[in-house]
């Protein structure tokens, strides 16, 4: 079965995704969470939707795009995903999180990154 869009108008991948096992879904995560570096790709949301609820699999990935350099990613997923992450998984980004609020890059300050970081932990 392909979960992973194959463009950004992929609809029928999505369909499938949402029907997907966690396994099936994890073995592509991080193709999948490609899909996310534009939250205006309509496929972006559904694959949000999809992923929010896996566990401890998401960690690593998510780690992966918070240190990455490319911070319109990092900020579609601190203001689209990560608020509807498990708390279980969401606690274990926080280092990450602290990092960008208390010693955010020049490129984070720029692209808003560090802002929606700092609001987002303000709310907890």
């Amino acid at each position: 079965m392909h979960i992973v869009p194959k463009d950004k108008f992929d609809m029928a991948a999505c369909k499938r995704l949402n029907k997907a096992s966690d396994a099936e879904v994890i073995d592509h995560l991080d193709d999948l969470l490609g899909w996310t570096a534009d939250v205006n790709w309509p496929v972006a949301s559904h694959v949000i939707d999809r992923v929010k609820g896996l566990g401890d699999e998401l960690v690593l990935p998510l780690k992966n795009i918070l240190s990455s350099a490319d911070d319109t990613w990092k900020y579609f997923i601190i203001v689209h995903l990560i608020p509807e992450l498990r708390e279980d998984v969401f606690s274990q980004l926080k280092s990450d999180l602290q990092r960008m609020v208390s010693k955010p890059t020049d490129s984070e300050v720029l692209e808003e990154v560090y802002l929606e970081t700092k609001a987002l932990m303000a709310s907890l």
